[in-house]
């Protein structure tokens, strides 16, 4: 009795902890030495996609490429700028600050055209910012402001245009493409200590970044601005009120993803089905003249009608929740209850934020004498490392790491946003694969047509 409950109570020990690591984080931490992996132009082999999904997208584990990208080595210098007539018909939010000592990232935005953010940057200033940009609900294109109308330049020149998607980036599904484009004091410029929600490529153009980055794992010990909810397994984290799947999708967006894949679960099993009927019709006279034959070869067909019985009840109960969340989405839209994850509003920080803002100068073994250190006490258990980009670099960022990136001088960057994924699996990267399938092929026919038109 005693080793049978012994037994027991280890198995249910096990599966606890197993069910513990499915809610939780389960990527890589920072190393011991704080240092980031980085790769060579001479590393070729790990920078082939499928290797490079293997070593560090699948890991969760930041990387420093040491190279250019190569779809960008045919671009001129400065391919960004465009004609002062067409810049200035280009209208952009630009994150405003005032003062140097100020920070960004606080949802202070300016409306200027990009003329105007050209002019301001080349004659010094550095209260202008160019980050991300909100795209209009009609909008499905992953280019963001002015990147179309660059990449509508470029074309217009006889050039390749701007990528949508780095083969470097395998079978992940962009989410957006940014353009960066600031100017700091020469004491450097903090972006404030913050997390991304998706999967982040940044090629750094011109100019010197540094990150100091640290693991989902410690994103108890950020202080962030939104009350933590959930840290997915690939790093993917949730505040209170806007809860998602790994993958980042809504409620709605994940119920309709289910129902995707239960319509083609639903289409294999009556495939099946069908071949298992075919193959009973043209074996019966030869298992009918065998003892007890018919009931041995019917077995494959009743497992096949079991199993397409059970898809038409999994895509029932599915289209049930599509309807349900479609129902609690229009309520939350009214007003009528809960909350739907989306910008913070003006001049609010957004809940990815740390309410650190920017971390303390020097080695993180001084900061516990620190104003900042003794202020947010969490911060010094948690392991910090330090990486520095010059121009023609590159840093993967899985979603969830938390970064501070100090800026010094004039500095421009493209950055890649992609749908984390959730499987490990290079193949099929998402669990909801047909959604995402579906996805990227309306992307790339929506900017293909974009590019046709001029836009």
């Amino acid at each position: 009795m005693g080793t049978t409950r012994a037994s027991f109570v280890w198995r249910w020990r096990r599966q606890r902890r197993a069910a513990r690591r499915a809610r939780t984080y389960s990527g890589a931490r920072v190393p011991p030495s704080g240092r980031v992996a980085e790769l060579h132009a001479s590393s070729a082999a790990s920078a082939a996609p499928r290797a490079f999904f293997r070593r560090f997208v699948r890991a969760r584990r930041p990387v420093a490429l040491r190279f250019p990208l190569a779809e960008l080595r045919t671009l001129p210098p400065e391919w960004w700028a465009l004609p002062p007539r067409r810049a200035a018909r280009i209208q952009l939010d630009a994150e405003w600050r005032e003062g140097d000592h100020a920070r960004f990232g606080r949802g202070e935005r300016a409306r200027l055209s990009y003329a105007q953010l050209l002019a301001s940057l080349r004659a010094g200033k550095t209260s202008y910012y160019l980050t991300t940009q909100q795209a209009a609900p009609a909008d499905e294109g992953v280019l963001a402001l002015p990147l179309p109308c660059v990449d509508a330049e470029l074309r217009r020149r006889g050039g390749r245009g701007v990528p949508l998607a780095p083969r470097l980036a395998g079978p992940l599904v962009p989410q957006s493409v940014n353009l960066w484009l600031g100017r700091s004091a020469a004491a450097g410029t903090s972006s404030g200590l913050h997390h991304d929600y998706h999967d982040n490529l940044y090629v750094l153009l011109h100019g010197t970044k540094r990150f100091r980055l640290f693991s989902p794992a410690d994103a108890r010990r950020m202080y962030t601005v939104g009350r933590l909810a959930r840290v997915h397994p690939n790093g993917r984290i949730n505040y209170a009120g806007q809860l998602t799947s790994s993958d980042g999708l809504g409620p709605e967006e994940a119920a309709e993803a289910e129902c995707l894949e239960a319509r083609a679960a639903k289409r294999r099993a009556e495939r099946k089905l069908m071949i298992a009927e075919a193959t009973v019709e043209e074996e019966e006279e030869e298992a009918m003249e065998e003892e007890g034959g018919r009931d041995a070869e019917s077995a494959p067909l009743r497992a096949a009608r079991r199993r397409a019985a059970a898809a038409e009840a999994a895509l029932r109960r599915a289209a049930g929740r599509l309807q349900r969340s479609k129902a609690q989405m229009a309520r939350v839209r009214r007003g009528e209850g809960g909350e739907a994850e989306g910008a913070a509003a003006k001049g609010a920080t957004p809940p990815n934020f740390s309410r650190i803002g920017a971390l303390p100068r020097g080695a993180p073994s001084t900061w516990a004498s620190s104003a900042t250190g003794r202020r947010f006490p969490r911060l010094l258990r948690a392991r910090c490392a330090e990486v520095t980009l010059e121009a023609g670099n590159m840093l993967y960022l899985p979603c969830g790491w938390f970064h501070e990136v100090t800026s010094a001088g004039d500095h421009c960057a493209l950055n890649y946003w992609f749908h984390p994924p959730d499987t490990g699996q290079y193949k099929r990267p998402y669990r909801a694969a047909k959604f995402w399938k579906r996805e990227w092929e309306r992307i790339k026919r929506y900017s293909e047509h974009q590019r046709e038109v001029g836009s």
